[in-house]
């Protein structure tokens, strides 16, 4: 009986070896692309992606401007004392205005709050929203 036993316990020991524990993941399938390429909004700090509820983020040509607007919640019951960030990107990806600073964006408990920029050049295509806690380092 303790023989079954042995050669059971080296098959399975030999299973786990061949057949791993788990999958295999190539490379080739992992998404390679930059967070700040494919989302509109960039979390600095990852407690603000579980406190700051994002309701809306659109863009509005204004005389040949972009206008990137973005509508933020306030999920929790205490203040947020967020700053934010619109970074305008021309047609090959690149910051037009890369020295602008960032905006207060404190946040009470429970409050939906609104900001909005006009890009500093007709060259604007696109923008990212930055979010991080003010007491953060840039």
């Amino acid at each position: 009986m303790t023989t079954k036993i042995n050669i059971s316990i080296i098959f399975i020991f030999i299973s786990l070896i061949v057949f791993g524990c788990g999958g295999t993941y190539r490379a080739s399938k992992v998404d390679s692309t930059p967070l700040e390429q494919s989302e509109k909004i960039i979390y600095k700090n990852f407690w603000l992606k579980t406190t700051v509820g994002v309701l809306e983020i659109w863009d509005e040509n204004q005389d040949g401007f972009l206008r990137a607007k973005v509508k933020l919640k306030n999920l929790t019951s205490s203040l947020v004392n967020a700053e934010l960030k619109i970074k305008f990107l021309d047609k090959d990806g690149f910051e037009l205005n890369p020295n602008w600073g960032w905006e207060p964006f404190p946040l009470e408990s429970g409050e939906i709050k609104s900001f909005q920029k006009i890009a500093p050049s007709k060259n604007a295509v696109d923008f990212k929203i930055i979010l991080k806690l003010a007491s953060d380092e840039d």
